[in-house]
């Protein structure tokens, strides 16, 4: 207040007493705080009151659902002036979204002024999907006649009980035949080995039941309803969309039954829960799903939805209702909609939010949304993936694409627990996008995937970073054909750098550190570190003008580098990269192939009985002096170990001369 008393003696001499009041008026207003519009939700308010306080009185007090709130904002947001902000505040610990909160666009674009949902005087709030019983020992549960496919503990998703438990049921053979013109009109044909099922099951539990198929192809997942049985030819009967020719049905393929109940479990006791979902009382409290979408973002081209932020909101327990329909046979293209759906937004963005028990994906950036992010959550126990981004078979539609995505500083846990071919975080489409800082821990399928347009099909990714993010513990043996970073498709600038990647695993073949597959192009992939993949730790499949530096492969089983079809791999540059295998030859790859420009690596082995460092080929030969082959690696060193090399000293010492030393210190969430 000096500062206004010496401007006020000051100006005394320069402006008579009216001025000199305004002047007054004018300094004290400009250290006033930034003024908001606050909306109050609670789970004892009423729609009918106006919102703007936390305590009613007469009309006013907080509302009761999150869709008034949304309503009065958006009537109020063109009337506050610059600077304002809009605060809806959620005083519940804990808050039922018991069906999608909508936000459409169609007459008008909003927010103007950016608008935070947040917890009101408590560190955080949650929306919860599910009605908790803390006991379930005795009585019936009041459902109303609700269905759901999941039940929730506070650590768990669990779904519907399969058959058999720890191992798969074989098809002994496949037929599917056409009821109409369109893709969906097939009739499959599933046949079963009668005493491997019927061991299982029970052939009386199995003529009185209702039962879904699930079937793993490679790198598909897919549900159905069975439809029938013939229990004389040992045939399951489904209807639907068929698998694609790169994974075919056929024998051998494994499948699980999942026994359901006969149409909702109205009223559920602890014996329903127990048999359809292996929940008992020692669970502590059961969480059930009456709801599995929280938010419908959707602005128009001409009219977006801007200036969003969800910030200190736990998002837990949220089914996917499945059973009734089908999960068609898609990879990580899986087409089901999210539990937070955003279209044509700006700015709408996620920051130090939890996830946890969500059976879809959690969110996804669908189409044409700028400016988004999703920064410093955590997410676990999701029955999909987490992040979302892009439109499959949208192929080159610009005006759907999205742009300037940022995925950083995230931490996932335990995904695909109900559709696993679901990768954490999957990018389809779009430009300048960044992964970054990410820890992604226990996934069944790829861990990060960005394109799935097979070959050329055409898509639009360009200018894609993916870096600093530590991956490990992926696949436990479930699905093929998969990657800690997985690229397919066209797709132009993409760089790949200082990740972590190890603990991969695969059912029958295929789990790559990082995979480079068919149509992928200008790709740098620099500074990573790979080691302990159940394949290799580099796989790279028809693709061009690919880039692989100063990388540590190590210690992976099938070898460090790995390569597909050679016909249609065009130029790539392998240069100043360490291989270490401690109980083998590092490199059991085809070596000789003219599209390799390779040297200044560094090729190291264990000195043991039978180890040998061999020439670049699939051939067995001894280890020579001088170069390691007579067209590439000129420079290249390659040396036998006398003991186990730790992955520091691959760091320092052990490289080439050209290797710059990787930075692990930053890798994943901080």
């Amino acid at each position: 207040m000096s500062i206004v008393i010496y401007i006020v003696y000051t100006m005394k001499k320069l402006l008579n007493c009216r001025a000199l009041f305004v002047l007054v008026i004018l300094i004290q207003f400009c250290w006033l705080p930034v003024r908001a519009l606050d909306i109050y939700v609670s789970s004892t308010g009423n729609d009918a009151w106006d919102g703007k306080t936390a305590i009613h009185n007469n009309n006013a007090g907080p509302l009761a659902t999150l869709q008034r709130a949304f309503f009065i904002a958006i009537k109020s947001d063109p009337q506050l002036a610059n600077g304002e902000a809009i605060n809806i505040f959620i005083m519940d610990s804990k808050y039922l979204i018991a069906s999608p909160v909508k936000l459409s666009a169609v007459n008008q674009s909003f927010f103007i002024h950016t608008l935070t949902i947040k917890p009101y005087k408590i560190p955080t709030v949650t929306f919860t999907g599910s009605i908790a019983f803390n006991d379930i020992s005795s009585s019936k549960l009041p459902l109303n006649n609700i269905k759901f496919d999941e039940v929730f503990t506070d650590n768990s998703l669990k779904n519907y009980v399969r058959s058999p438990k720890t191992s798969f049921f074989t098809l002994t053979n496949f037929e599917t035949k056409k009821t109409g013109t369109g893709l969906y009109n097939n009739k499959q044909l599933f046949y079963y080995d009668p005493e491997q099922v019927n061991k299982a099951i029970g052939l009386s539990d199995l003529k009185s039941g209702h039962f879904g198929i699930i079937i793993y192809a490679n790198w598909t997942y897919c549900y159905r309803k069975i439809d029938s049985i013939n229990f004389k030819t040992h045939v399951l009967y489904t209807t639907g969309l068929n698998n694609s020719d790169y994974s075919p049905w056929k024998k051998g393929v494994r499948f699980k039954l999942v026994s359901l109940s006969s149409a909702s479990i109205a009223n559920a006791d602890a014996s329903v829960l127990s048999q359809y979902f292996n929940v008992s009382p020692n669970n502590g409290p059961i969480y059930i799903p009456v709801n599995d979408r929280i938010f419908d973002i959707a602005g128009s081209a001409l009219n977006k939805i801007k200036n969003i932020r969800f910030e200190n909101i736990t998002f837990e327990h949220f089914g996917y209702r499945y059973t009734d329909q089908s999960i068609d046979p898609n990879p990580s293209a899986f087409t089901e909609n999210g539990a937070i759906m955003i279209n044509f937004t700006d700015n709408v963005v996620f920051n130090k939010c939890t996830f946890k028990g969500i059976a879809k994906s959690a969110i996804w950036y669908y189409k044409s949304n700028s400016n988004v992010s999703v920064t410093n959550c955590t997410f676990n126990n999701m029955g999909a993936g987490s992040v979302k981004v892009g439109s499959p078979g949208s192929e080159n539609d610009t005006k759907i694409l999205n742009n300037k995505v940022n995925i950083d500083n995230n931490k996932i846990t335990n995904s695909g627990l109900v559709v696993p071919a679901a990768n954490p975080i999957f990018v389809v489409n779009g430009n300048n996008i960044s992964i970054s800082n990410n820890s992604i821990n226990k996934a069944e399928y790829s861990a990060i995937g960005i394109g799935w347009g097979y070959g050329t099909i055409p898509n639009i990714l360009s200018n894609v970073t993916i870096s600093k993010n530590r991956i490990e513990n992926i696949g436990t043996g479930l699905l093929d054909d998969l990657g800690g970073i997985y690229t397919l498709g066209m797709m132009e600038n993409v760089v790949i750098s200082n990740n972590i990647v190890r603990n991969l695993k695969f059912n029958s073949y295929g789990s790559w550190g990082i995979y480079i597959d068919q149509g992928s192009k200008n790709i740098t992939v620099t500074n990573n570190i790979v080691d302990h993949c159940q394949s290799a730790g580099y796989m790279q499949n028809r693709c061009q003008n690919i880039t692989v530096t100063n990388n540590i492969f190590a210690n992976n089983t099938g070898g460090q580098v790995q390569f597909g079809n050679f016909k249609d791999n065009i130029s790539l540059k392998f240069a100043n990269n360490v291989l270490y295998q401690e109980n083998n030859n590092p490199t059991n790859i085809n070596w000789n192939s003219t599209f390799i420009q390779s040297d200044y690596n560094a090729y190291l082995t264990q000195n043991k009985p039978g180890n040998q460092l061999n020439k670049l080929s699939r051939t067995a030969t001894a280890a020579t002096s001088g170069a390691i082959s007579t067209d590439k690696d000129l420079h290249s060193k390659r040396e036998q170990v006398s003991s186990k090399v730790n992955m520091s000293s691959l760091n320092i010492d052990r490289a080439s001369n050209n290797f710059k030393q990787i930075d692990t210190t930053k890798v994943g969430y901080q």
